[in-house]
């Protein structure tokens, strides 16, 4: 193996064997070895087909500490006893994708004979990505390399399953895509409130299976494993535009109903704090981001100038984590529903409150009715943190979604408020003219 630099917060391991299928084998071994015995600092180890990445946080472990924890972990034997127990997912599929005949032609075999060296095959997760959930999955028993579509797809939808080299994958939501598609999954690929969000992660033995009779094996999350067991739900095959199937997101059992009593009531709705009267260029709800899961295909995503997110929560007493406002280039506007405080930093420009400029850098209060405006900005962009002003007994309020009242107050870090764009389901989506903006508690 080789150990090469990926800038100043991580390394990259690249697999010796030039067989692609023995490279494979070799990023496995060596991904599941190094997550096993991860020190204190190690941020993500996420796997590719030919290569490992390690990122870490330099703060608690420098990259040349890395650098030797990783070659005594490759050159240390192999520990039967360490290696995890892989989970087994069986996934339903209909064999009714568009490209099925022409994928199996391709491949010298009738449409027939492909479902079935499909669903023969023993599959394993190789490693994630493309999009949250999105697992590449490899078999001993797939000997074919199915070559791409000439044109990609602009729209493949959610639980297609597709062929593409060596890798078989599903869909998790609807996105482009040029694999070629041979049938549809209703199983939940990725869900956010899941225990486990994305359903296939590396090291996972997956089985495909025809009908619904299917379950996950050795998985502590009853609300999935009952969701893997519905229905496949409509098929790609019924609409030219591949409708994507509705499946429900999870599926727990009679004795898991919620009754009247686990009902949200009102005072579980987070108060609107202010109003958008106009986004600007674009302004998007954002924290600090989702790190330590991109093995599931998450990206870490958040403020793009973390410090100055921090430093304006800090200034309004809210934790350096809480969401805040990204403006980029100014010229969004917002009236404040409640009394609130507010805090600009990042970007030097003038703030308007009610036509009197303030300057950044600096806490003030937020008069209900008052009209909020940051001017145009530098190429840096603010962050503005919300509070509603502090009277005895009152919680520090933050964005609606943060926290709520008679709930976990933590959040976790896959449902954390950071807007994308084509990003995982669960963000907060670019705040528009009119939008309200809640705190909660």
């Amino acid at each position: 193996m080789r150990i090469l630099p990926f800038g100043d917060l991580a390394v990259l391991i690249e697999a010796d064997a030039a067989d692609p299928s023995h490279a494979l084998r070799e990023v496995l071994a060596l991904s599941a070895r190094l997550a096993a015995s991860r020190p204190a600092g190690v941020v993500d180890v996420v796997p590719a087909a030919r290569t490992v990445l390690v990122q870490v946080d330099p703060q608690v472990l420098a990259l040349s500490a890395a650098r030797t924890w990783i070659e005594r972990t490759a050159e240390a034997p192999e520990s039967a006893a360490a290696a995890p127990v892989p989970r087994t997912v069986e996934l339903p599929i209909v064999y009714d994708g568009p490209d099925l005949a022409e994928t199996a032609a391709l491949l010298g075999l009738s449409p027939e004979a492909l479902a079935r060296r499909h669903l023969e095959a023993d599959w394993t997760v190789a490693f994630t990505g493309f999009a949250p959930g999105f697992g590449y999955l490899v078999s001993e028993d797939w000997p074919f390399d199915v070559p791409r579509r000439s044109a990609p797809r602009t729209r493949v939808p959610a639980g297609a399953v597709g062929l593409a080299g060596a890798f078989c994958g599903a869909y998790p939501r609807a996105t482009p895509g040029g694999w070629r598609l041979i049938g549809t999954t209703g199983a939940p690929l990725f869900d956010p409130d899941a225990a486990d969000p994305a359903l296939l992660a590396p090291g996972n033995r997956v089985r495909f299976v025809e009908a619904a009779a299917a379950r996950v094996q050795n998985s502590g999350d009853p609300a999935r494993a009952g969701a893997v067991r519905a229905d496949s739900g409509p098929s790609a095959a019924e609409s030219p535009e591949f409708r994507t199937p509705r499946t429900p997101r999870g599926a727990p059992g009679p004795e898991d109903a919620p009754g009247p009593e686990d009902a949200p009531g009102p005072e579980d709705a987070p108060e609107a704090a202010l109003r958008v009267v106009d986004p600007g260029l674009l302004a998007t709800v954002q924290d600090l981001g989702r790190p330590g899961h991109a093995a599931q295909g998450i990206a870490r995503s958040g403020a793009l100038d973390r410090g100055a997110l921090r430093t304006a929560n800090r200034l309004v007493g809210n934790p350096e984590d809480a969401a805040g406002i990204e403006i980029t280039m100014g010229g969004w506007r917002a009236v404040a529903q409640r009394d609130l405080w507010f805090a600009v930093a990042g970007a030097w420009g003038p703030v308007h409150l009610d036509g009197h400029e303030l300057d950044p850098y600096e806490s003030y209060a937020w008069p209900a009715g008052a009209e909020l405006a940051p001017g145009l900005v530098r190429p840096r962009r603010p962050r503005l943190p919300r509070r509603p002003r502090r009277h005895p007994g009152a919680p520090r309020g933050h964005l609606a979604g943060q926290r709520h009242p008679g709930r976990d107050r933590a959040v976790p870090a896959r449902r954390r408020r950071c807007a994308g764009h084509g990003g995982c389901r669960g963000c907060a989506d670019p705040s528009g003219r009119g939008d309200a903006v809640g705190c909660a508690g």
